[in-house]
């Protein structure tokens, strides 16, 4: 059997399949508005920052960083002359911050062909790095982003034929996980949620009914959603369920989530389910009948236990 820190050093970088979307880079030159547009227009989430008077990448603008400039737009549209529309959100940004300084927020760490995935897990263990892009030495230039969900698909990959002991131990037995959870009730209001995200600094909260059991999740994505989809900002107005079906246009109504595990579940079960719901965190139960969450899950957590396996230094 193969362990998944073996997996990770007999593969290449370029044994990722690349996606199909053309690899976007945002000149330092461009103001926030044009970066955020940028990434909205191809649906993006994060893009690599070039600073061309110092000839180097600082890192990259993530949508994310859009948080809480919508907070500030909310709270100021009706003081702010260029307020327009179902687009305040971007056209209410301080003048003096620029995409450079963004940037730097979200950390450059990058690799070169032929390096190893073990190599690309290490750096995406440490805190606040979620993608890692991989530089030509001889042009300089990004030829493509490994993100921390490709490590997700290829351990679903080799998950049942490849991988051991490591795939079978419980939630529990790997003490994986964080808490307290941060939650917000069906009924908050949708700018207090955003509030709180940026004020925590978090990327997601999860979303629970009156009795604790959670049935959803608002991260960054849901923002952009928003913006992209040029709403009002009336709907921030509204309880975060209500924004969640409306933005994503469908009927949240989960009574068993596909993006929970419970204590005792292994593993693979976890990781299968990342794969499938292609999410980037997962609640943790203390059983199947109870949807309260008391531990959440994120692919940083599953990296750092899976180079514990393999006595790597992070």
């Amino acid at each position: 059997m193969t362990s998944f820190v073996e997996l990770l050093r007999a593969t290449k970088v370029e044994d990722i399949p690349k996606g199909k979307a053309e690899i976007i880079t945002i000149s330092g030159k461009e103001t926030p508005v044009q970066g955020f547009e940028k990434l909205i227009k191809n649906n993006v989430l994060a893009a690599p920052v070039f600073d061309e008077t110092n000839n180097a990448f600082t890192g990259f603008l993530d949508i994310r960083d859009l948080i809480s400039y919508a907070v500030f737009a909310f709270e100021n549209h009706d003081k702010v002359d260029t307020y327009r529309k179902g687009e305040s959100a971007l056209y209410t940004l301080v003048d003096d911050v620029t995409v450079t300084y963004l940037s730097r927020r979200n950390p450059f760490h990058s690799v070169k062909p032929g390096d190893t995935l073990l190599d690309v897990a290490k750096l995406l263990s440490k805190p606040g790095v979620h993608r890692v892009p991989v530089v030509d030495q001889q042009t300089g230039a990004v030829v493509q982003i490994i993100s921390q969900s490709s490590f997700i698909q290829l351990f679903a990959k080799h998950i049942k034929q490849e991988l051991g002991q490591d795939a079978a131990k419980t939630v529990a037995e790997l003490n994986l996980g964080s808490s307290p959870v941060i939650t917000v009730k069906t009924t908050t209001k949708t700018i207090d949620v955003f509030r709180l995200l940026d004020n925590t600094k978090r990327t997601a909260v999860g979303v629970v009914e009156e009795s604790g059991d959670i049935i959803g999740n608002v991260s960054g994505k849901d923002l952009k959603l928003f913006i992209s989809n040029n709403q009002s900002y009336d709907l921030l107005n509204v309880p975060i369920m209500a924004f969640l079906s409306r933005i994503r246009d469908e009927n949240i109504d989960i009574t068993a989530p596909t993006f929970c595990v419970c204590e005792h579940d292994p593993l693979a079960l976890l990781i299968g389910k990342l794969a499938a719901t292609r999410v980037h965190r997962i609640y943790v139960t203390k059983s199947a009948e109870d949807y309260k969450p008391v531990r959440v899950v994120s692919i940083t957590d599953i990296l750092r236990t899976v180079l514990k396996f393999g006595g790597e230094k992070q």
